[in-house]
């Protein structure tokens, strides 16, 4: 496996990266306006599939595979994004920031000691603790 040295990383995997759809760039560093999602004022799969990497990166891709300097919550656009997602009871409630840690640094090639860390604390955690509150 190639391990680049971590000072290059974030020039090869900004989260802007060329790779990502042109839309999905163009929300990294500017509002989407008067649209709530992507592609207008509908929830579309494009909504919810960026949604889930949103969601995990902070808590999981970003430790675990060391690729950039910046987290989701550095990014305000895509931040806010995250938030509107969350809005949604029905998305939320499919959310366990436990859960995602836990699987992705169980992964004994990616975390041969198994530790797994308490943070980052996320923005948007008081809101999914909120709803299994509620839940419970």
């Amino acid at each position: 496996m190639v391990q680049w040295p971590e000072s290059d990383c974030p020039a090869r995997i900004p989260v802007t990266s060329t790779w990502a759809p042109r839309r999905w760039r163009l929300t990294c560093t500017r509002p989407l306006g008067s649209s709530a999602f992507l592609f207008g004022d509908r929830l579309t799969e494009t909504d919810v599939r960026r949604f889930v990497t949103l969601v995990r990166f902070d808590a999981a891709y970003h430790g675990l595979f060391k690729c950039t300097l910046r987290r989701i919550g550095d990014y305000p656009n895509l931040s806010t994004h995250l938030e509107r997602m969350l809005a949604i009871p029905e998305v939320a409630g499919t959310v366990n920031i436990d859960h995602i840690k836990r699987g992705y640094y169980s992964i004994k090639s990616l975390n041969p000691n198994g530790i797994v860390p308490l943070g980052p604390t996320l923005g948007f955690e008081r809101r999914l603790t909120g709803l299994e509150r509620k839940a419970a």
